[in-house]
């Protein structure tokens, strides 16, 4: 996937550098949802991705998960969750379910609407 998570097959994906003036046939992909920029994953490092993941809206509150992956194709969802510093990899812990997904990433906490929330996927 790319920086946002978004799940993808390699094999349905053009290669980043197609007309790339610097060089040629460097492998990089680009995801289809964000542009970001990555090598192949290597055959081996798919089975170390089976945990079981779930939308963050399932946590249950004071809760933590690991961010694995921002599902949705809305570009202005994903800019609007990526600027609150949500990214795979990082660690968030439910605060509140309502009236509004009050979460914490880091030191910053942050309210959201439960839309915004089901993109969100943690392990």
């Amino acid at each position: 996937g790319g920086l946002c998570g978004f799940e993808f097959a390699q094999d349905q994906t053009q290669t980043a550098c197609g007309n790339c003036p610097l060089m040629k046939g460097c492998k990089l992909i680009r995801c289809p949802n964000c542009g970001f920029e990555t090598p192949p994953e290597p055959k081996w490092g798919r089975h170390f991705r089976k945990e079981e993941e779930r939308a963050m809206t399932n946590l249950s509150v004071n809760q933590s998960g690991k961010v694995c992956r921002l599902n949705t194709g809305d570009h202005k969802k994903l800019s609007k969750i990526m600027a609150m510093g949500v990214l795979p990899g990082m660690t968030i812990t439910l605060i509140q379910k309502f009236p509004s997904y009050v979460f914490q990433v880091g030191q910053s906490q942050f309210a959201i609407d439960k839309k915004l929330a089901e993109c969100i996927f943690v392990k």
